[in-house]
């Protein structure tokens, strides 16, 4: 059987809104309210949304 190449980062995690889980990860995004993205984060499916937010803030300037 051959592996993905994200078998190191993926995870399982629940998906609320369709109410099934999903294999994958998670891009987080800063935008600002003109919509230009200013900063990212990218974490397993069963990270906590607020956490990588925090991170992100905490990485980039103001």
């Amino acid at each position: 059987m051959k592996r993905s190449d994200l078998a190191g980062w993926a995870e399982y995690g629940y998906c609320a809104s369709h109410s099934r889980y999903f294999w994958g990860l998670c891009l987080h995004l800063a935008c600002t309210l003109g919509g230009l993205p200013v900063g990212f984060a990218l974490t397993g499916a069963k990270a906590d949304e607020r956490q990588p937010l925090l991170e992100i803030f905490h990485l980039d300037p103001p």
